[in-house]
């Protein structure tokens, strides 16, 4: 992460989210890129002119790579090998190539760039000041000294950038599939569809009159990974249980559909499930009459365990009559084998509910385990029910 106002960077241990180092570096840094290749990361220093390349596994700069003031974002393209630098303040983008760390490249783009996305074939530019993407294609990228082919295409009526918030989120990304990309234009408030090789967006999606700030696509198609005529797709599941799926093909036309079971991951539950409870209310065994004792249990046990829990003083059993004209709230108390009750005598006959909270166990009155008991008056017929 760069610090522009200490001149420095913080590297970050991302399963703790906690500070490993803060390093000095030169003056004005604003981006930075991996490359998994090289095994160093690209800081741009906008004020400096400078790009600076550290060592990420012992977190020191190994070289300063001149360039001019105003370069700004960096990005690292497809492979690891090539570094794409943005100039705001001339326009230009340039080339390093990580393998000696040096600009091989460097090409005029549109006003004020901002930032750069790439598909498998190209890289896309986007502007401050203008409408248009410029696209570099990466099969001309590597030849030290050679020209930058520029391509261009408008995204939009207006400019990019028109109004841009300082968000590194992608304005133009891969279209899934295909050599296609989604460009978000914020000011046009629309969403356009750029195929490779054409001239202008084939098409746009509207954005119900938002403004879309950036564009995120999730693959979810089939395609054929292991084996002749096998497809495969990866999903992510909230949770365990029987799922029924789907299969459309449009061509041939075919539908299917069929089921399939997601067991538990145990490390998985077992995290989900940790300090958790589960409630189960008892049902009187027969319905009372008025000028009986009614009593509401309630049986808590540890979701992970799937054991009882015992010992908790905290125990609040809610009871009221339907539609709320009588209610009272008690403490319960502790009957063994992680029940809890509260006993009370019904003041006249009607629908009685029992609610139970816990705040120890993070246990809250609105959850759905409750009980709904008929009071019958003393000569009505006998009836119970539970929800």
């Amino acid at each position: 992460m760069t610090n522009g106002e200490d001149d420095s960077i913080s590297v970050i241990d991302t399963r703790s989210l906690k500070t490993v180092t803060d390093m000095q570096i030169g003056r004005g840094p604003v981006s930075a890129a991996y490359s998994e290749l090289a095994n160093a990361v690209y800081v741009s220093q906008t004020d400096a002119g400078s790009i600076a390349v550290i060592d990420s596994r012992n977190f020191k700069i190994i070289k300063t790579i001149q360039a001019d003031p105003g370069v700004a974002e960096i990005a690292v393209a497809p492979g690891g090998r090539y570094v794409f630098v943005l100039n705001r303040k001339k326009d230009l983008v340039q080339i390093i190539d990580s393998s000696v760390n040096e600009i091989i490249q460097s090409g005029t783009v549109g006003n004020a760039p901002f930032q750069i996305s790439f598909t498998s074939d190209f890289a896309y530019i986007n502007h401050l000041g203008s409408a248009d993407v410029y696209m570099v294609p990466l099969s001309q990228v590597g030849r030290k000294d050679s020209p930058l082919a520029v391509l261009t295409f408008p995204g939009g009526q207006q400019p990019l950038g028109g109004t841009w918030i300082n968000s590194p989120a992608a304005r133009v990304v891969q279209a899934s599939g295909e050599n296609a990309v989604l460009v978000a234009n914020a000011p046009d408030k629309q969403v356009y569809y750029y195929k490779e090789g054409m001239a202008a967006p084939m098409g746009s999606f509207s954005n119900y009159g938002r403004q879309p700030m950036a564009a995120l696509v999730v693959d979810r198609s089939l395609r054929e990974r292991t084996s002749r005529g096998v497809y495969q797709t990866v999903a992510r599941l909230p949770k365990p249980g029987l799922y029924d799926v789907v299969f459309f093909l449009d061509s041939p036309r075919f539908v299917n559909c069929f089921e399939f079971a997601v067991e538990p991951n145990p490390a998985i539950e077992a995290e989900r499930n940790e300090g958790k409870v589960t409630v189960t209310a008892l049902v009187p065994q027969a319905p009372p009459k008025l000028g009986e004792e009614l009593t509401f249990r309630f049986r808590i046990v540890d979701q992970a365990t799937k054991k009882p829990v015992s010992g908790l003083t905290d125990v609040v059993i809610m009871t009221f009559l339907a539609p709320g004209t009588w209610h009272r709230r008690e403490v319960a108390k502790e009957e063994g084998d992680g029940v809890y009750s509260i006993g009370f005598n019904p003041p006249q006959p009607g629908v009685y509910y029992g609610h139970v909270q816990c705040s120890s166990v993070n246990l809250k009155f609105g959850n759905p385990n409750y009980l709904t008991v008929r009071v019958l008056p003393r000569e009505g017929v006998e009836s119970g029910e539970r929800r």
